[in-house]
């Protein structure tokens, strides 16, 4: 689930960027809800709070609402990641991506 979140958050950040860019408010709160979902699934609470706040600013049609709260989503990506990467370490586990792990 970490690495489906890890792999997908990029693409959510490009959707909700897009969305802005098109105007189509419909199409950032679909990515945001998405986000929220994957949020909620790791208790990342921070990123889910401001993906459904996004989300009702988007369906509500709030644009410069919008256009704010998701300038606000890659530094709370970044930080969930960060800390999903902490607690992995304290826990032994490694990414598939440190070379120096053994299999």
């Amino acid at each position: 689930m970490i690495e489906l979140f890890r792999e997908l958050g990029p693409q959510r950040l490009r959707e909700v960027e897009e969305g802005l860019a098109a105007e189509d408010l419909s199409r950032v709160a679909r990515a945001a809800h998405s986000f929220k979902s994957s949020a909620g699934n790791l208790g990342a609470d921070r990123l889910r709070l401001l993906c459904a706040a996004l989300e009702a600013a988007a369906e509500d049609g709030r644009r410069e609402d919008s256009v704010r709260l998701a300038a606000d989503l890659p530094g709370a990506y970044g930080a969930t990641i960060a800390e999903v990467e902490a607690l992995q370490a304290e826990a032994g586990g490694t990414h598939p991506d440190d070379k120096e792990s053994v299999g």
